[in-house]
């Protein structure tokens, strides 16, 4: 039993996860994964990072890109986003061209405001419902609860779908609060476009507030932004390899069980999470998991959530997928090795291979803590294939930002694969985003004042 109260499972790579594969790959990586689960019984307790972060950079990651294969070996993904972090995976292409995603106003039938769910705030025990909207299908003789949202991967999970409520439902509460009821149909589109700048300009400054600085090294950060800023064109580009594999070291953070609500007994586990969320034409969240935001995210003050994590390997055995094999194991195994990351700057190249050097170290140690079968020379023949074919970059990243920035973000060498991309495309959108003097004053600055702006987060006196 973990601290949790969920049950220790040994990792274990799936052997038909990607096909074809070597036997040497194949031994190579559960052997790793031996090691990684084998480390994770040692948690600390001081954990720098609100767990309800990794799930803003989840939506931010959605915002930011959606691959489909492009059939070229040169470059085998495409990336579908044209526009970052201008909220596409909220809005879509508007209510023009997706009207389903939004309500039917009363006036001409033109459409300015989400769907809300109509579940009965009395039924909740609440002013709000905590989930997105849903309209039932049937699914096999069986009536199903279909989200409807611009991009369904933000419904993949409990957390997810709820975090997305809360911007729909901010969107709803701008429009309110603009206080416009014009009877000219143009001027609802225009009332509708201010609000959506309001929305975004909230959400780009909820990243630089809220999300970055969990994400790159300040001084990284800091300066990638002068860069880009200093730039008078700017046009979004796609993410390197490299970049990719250091944005999906924030799928890494997931803890193994978090507490929900104000039950302190109640813990979901997030493989439980998870399968309901993979199947979700599903149905709406149970009483229990309706997220107590406080829980994730430091509403009171500093350090004041509950569920907390950090950048560190030793939490990957916590995403179990159903059959059993390791989610972030398999990942690594499909991932760009540290010498395919093409890094130009050589700052970078240094940093990479001195941490390489390093890295060897640290796998050669956690595999001693493995148990083998005598005679066998299944260590040995990993480290040789790791040798050979390169350690895993996701790996390097992770234990970057757990040796050298103790797990608060990512390290420099993390920082500096991601930071041109990543910051390139929050300027890019802030300057398509611009807003009057009168349209700022609307804008939140983190993410507790959107909740509080949209009355979700209550004071709890039991």
């Amino acid at each position: 039993m973990d601290e949790h109260g969920g049950t220790a499972v040994e990792t274990v790579l799936s052997a038909d996860y990607c096909d074809p594969i070597s036997e040497a790959k194949k031994n190579a990586y559960r052997l790793l994964s031996k090691a990684l689960a084998k480390k994770s019984t040692d948690v600390p307790t001081d954990r720098p990072i609100p767990a309800g972060v990794t799930y803003l950079g989840q939506m931010m990651a959605h915002d930011l890109i959606l691959t489909v294969p492009s059939g070229k070996k040169s470059r085998p993904f495409d990336n579908l986003v044209t526009r970052p972090l201008m909220l596409d995976s909220l809005y879509g292409l508007g209510p023009a061209a997706v009207p389903h995603l939004y309500a039917r106003a009363a006036d001409r039938g033109f459409r300015t405001r989400f769907c809300e769910n109509k579940v009965p705030a009395e039924a909740t025990g609440t002013k709000f419902s905590p989930d997105v909207y849903r309209n039932q299908i049937m699914t096999d003789q069986i009536f199903q609860d279909a989200a409807i949202l611009a991009d369904r991967r933000n419904d993949s999970h409990t957390t997810i779908a709820q975090i997305t409520a809360v911007w729909l439902r901010f969107h709803n509460r701008v429009m309110e609060e603009l206080g416009l009821e014009p009877s000219k149909t143009i001027d609802r589109q225009v009332q509708f476009l201010v609000a959506q700048s309001i929305v975004r300009a909230t959400w780009h400054q909820v990243l630089r507030n809220d999300v970055l600085k969990f994400v790159l090294d300040d001084e990284i950060m800091t300066a990638e932004d002068s860069r880009q800023s200093a730039k008078q064109k700017l046009t979004p580009r796609s993410p390197s390899g490299g970049a990719r594999i250091a944005l999906r070291a924030l799928h890494s953070l997931p803890l193994p069980a978090y507490q929900f609500n104000f039950d302190t007994t109640f813990r979901l586990r997030l493989e439980d999470m998870i399968k309901i969320g993979s199947e979700r034409s599903d149905r709406a969240p149970d009483e229990a998991w309706r997220i107590n935001w406080s829980l994730f995210f430091d509403l009171e003050g500093e350090r004041s959530a509950v569920n907390r994590t950090l950048y560190e390997p030793k939490f990957t055995n916590a995403l179990l997928a159903g059959d059993g094999s390791n989610l972030f194991l398999a990942d690594l195994a499909r991932s760009l090795k540290i010498r395919q990351s093409f890094v130009n700057r050589s700052i970078v190249g240094e940093l990479r291979n001195s941490f390489e050097a390093n890295l060897f170290s640290f796998v050669s140690k956690m595999f001693d803590g493995v148990t083998v079968d005598e005679g066998s020379t299944e260590k040995e023949d990993a480290i040789k294939h790791f040798r050979d074919e390169g350690l895993p970059l996701q790996l390097l990243i992770l234990q970057e930002a757990q040796t050298d920035a103790y797990g608060k973000h990512l390290g420099k060498f993390g920082s500096l694969l991601l930071a041109p991309w990543l910051v390139q495309s929050l300027v890019w959108a802030e300057r398509q985003n611009a807003l009057t003097e009168k349209q700022h004053a609307l804008v939140k600055r983190n993410f507790k004042e959107v909740l509080t702006f949209i009355g979700q987060y209550e004071e709890r006196t039991e």
